[in-house]
């Protein structure tokens, strides 16, 4: 493998560092989405990784691609009666929104080749 290939364990490596710097993340996970809190209780707000599919394309330099899918979510709790739906709305939109916008546009990640 060559050495600047990324791999899956090295983006979730990304992800948990994310969550972690990330002042409105509490929890982060990484797995299936059936096994949301199976192996311990998450605390709120978490962000939930997981791989959806992998692939390798030609790339536009004719040189082959590998594209792995993620899919992220942050969940929160809602109060009974969902009093503070609208604000978990908000507050999980944006969480989301930094993280794609601190993955596309910090130099770090971008000198990696890595793009959403």
């Amino acid at each position: 493998m060559a050495n600047d290939t990324i791999s899956i364990n090295r983006i979730v490596s990304i992800f948990r560092d994310l969550a972690i710097r990330h002042e409105m993340i509490a929890d982060f996970d990484f797995g299936e989405e059936y096994d949301i809190n199976a192996s311990r209780q998450l605390k709120y707000p978490y962000l939930w990784v997981d791989v959806d599919d992998t692939s390798i394309i030609s790339g536009a330099n004719g040189y082959k691609e590998r594209l792995i899918d993620f899919s992220l979510l942050v969940m929160d709790r809602i109060d009974m009666g969902s009093s503070n739906y609208q604000e978990i709305i908000s507050d999980t939109h944006y969480i989301i929104e930094t993280i794609v916008m601190e993955m596309s546009q910090h130099p770090f990640y971008v000198n990696m080749n890595i793009s959403l």
